[in-house]
Formats: structure tokens, C-alpha cells, sequence
């Protein structure tokens, strides 16, 4: 399966939402997300999540559901 990347979600959107059984891996995930970065919905073969771009590259990423 190939990426499947999402437009860019607003900080506010990001940080706005909340995920049952992700413990603490996503409150971690958005206490590292800067004003600059792009946080995008993400779907590959590993898993669904979403992904932390800054400067154009991958930079972290959380998966909620794993294949």
C-alpha cells in the first residue's frame, strides 16, 4: 500500500483532538508540535496515525489503529 497523506489539519485542529488508547504517545505527539510544523492524517501499510512534517520533512508520526 502506498502513503496516503492528507491536507495540512490547523494547529488548532491538531491539538483539538483527542484519541482513546493512544496513551501517552499522542499527548507527546502534540506537546511537540510548533507553530511552523504540519501535522497531516496519515494511512500506510503499517498503520492509520497522523504525522509530524517540519521543514518539508517527516519529523514524528503516532499510529492509532496498526494493521
Amino acid at each position: 500500500m502506498d502513503w496516503e497523506i492528507s491536507q495540512p489539519l490547523t494547529l488548532a485542529e491538531a491539538r483539538d483532538k483527542e484519541l482513546i488508547g493512544a496513551d501517552g504517545a499522542w499527548a507527546m505527539f502534540k506537546g511537540g508540535v510548533l507553530p511552523t510544523d504540519e501535522v497531516r492524517h496519515v494511512r500506510h501499510n503499517a498503520g492509520i496515525g497522523y504525522a509530524l512534517f517540519r521543514g518539508g520533512a517527516l519529523k514524528d508520526m503516532v499510529l492509532v489503529t496498526v494493521f
